[in-house]
Order: C-alpha cells, then structure tokens, then sequence
C-alpha cells in the first residue's frame, strides 16, 4: 500500500500543474483556480524553505520563491492586461494606465530593494537569501493587487471598477505628463 505524504501531494500537485500550464499558456480569469494555484505554490516553498539546513538551501528557496512570485504577478499582469483588451475602444487608454502602473511599481521595487539591501558586503552569505525573501514579498504584494482588479465583488463599492468602460476617466491615461495626484487639465 503506497503511502502519500503532505510534502508529496504538494510536489505531486505542482508537477500536475505545471505539466497542464505547459499546453496552455494563455492568461486565465478563473479566481477559484488561481487561488488555489497560489496557495499550493506558497505552501511548496514554506516547505522548501523549512526544510533547507544550509545557507545555501536556504539561499535556493529563497530565489525559488522570488521566481515564484514573480511569475505569478505577470500572470496576473497578462490577465488584466487580457481583460482590458476586452473594453474596444478604450483598451488602448487602459493598456496605457496599466503599463504606467507597471512601471511605477518596478521604479518603486527597485528603490524599496536598494533601500533594505544597498551592499552586498554587509550582509556576507546571507545576502542572497534576504534580498530574495524580501523580493518574494514585493512581487507577491503587486501580484495581490493586480488579482483584486481582476475581483469585482456585487455590493463593495471600493472594488476595482478600472475594466467598466462607462465609468473610466480615460483623459488621464491620454495625458502621460499628468502625475497621478494631478488631475487632468480641460481641454
């Protein structure tokens, strides 16, 4: 009688998956699927961390979870980006949005990362792994925030409304000079 582990059904599961995304690779919209996805990914790499003994395990699943992570955020990215272009006309103002987004948030993870670990001499082997932990946590932030746009939940009226076309101020998206805390001039 064979005997399934934990640890092995998590392995198990991501084989499964990652053997079902390499036919297809298209954004997908499915909530319930992606956060299972993403529950399942975090718990191989809790696993992967905890049982790491050496720096250099510990090193190794700190980058796997960094890589993690950020795959995961570029296909949240491609899903909003897949669900903007749905909107016809006011894709292109939307795409437009979302690149600036994008943008602004590299500018921002880059600084933030600059900030926490500026020299790799003060952290000696430990670096790489603190610089990927904290790597981690970045891309998997942005990649929550780009999931919610993707949630429209009936009855909260604080939930992202960027995809409805009749309510998009799209004048900001046209004006690339207009700094988010400006609003757009008159024309």
């Amino acid at each position: 009688m064979l005997h399934l582990t934990p640890r092995f059904a998590v392995v198990a599961a991501i084989l499964l998956l990652a053997a079902g995304l390499s036919q297809d690779q298209t954004p997908t919209l499915d909530h319930a699927a992606l956060k299972a996805r993403v529950k399942l990914e975090e718990a191989s790499a809790k696993i992967q961390f905890d049982n790491a003994h050496t720096q250099l395990a510990m090193t190794q699943a700190s980058t796997d979870a960094s890589d993690m992570q950020e795959a995961r955020m570029y296909r949240a990215l491609a899903s909003v980006k897949a669900r903007a272009n749905k909107l016809g006309n006011d894709a292109a103002p939307v795409l437009r949005l979302i690149e600036k987004s994008q943008a602004a948030w590299k500018a921002y993870r880059e600084a933030e990362m600059t900030l926490q670990w500026p020299a790799s001499h003060d952290f000696g082997t430990a670096y790489p792994m603190c610089v990927g932990r904290g790597s981690a946590a970045l891309f998997a932030d942005r990649a929550e925030t780009l999931e919610r746009m993707l949630e429209v939940e009936e009855g909260d009226v604080c939930s992202p409304r960027w995809d409805t076309p009749r309510e998009l101020d799209v004048s900001r998206a046209r004006d690339s000079t207009t700094s988010p805390a400006t609003p757009a001039s008159p024309k």
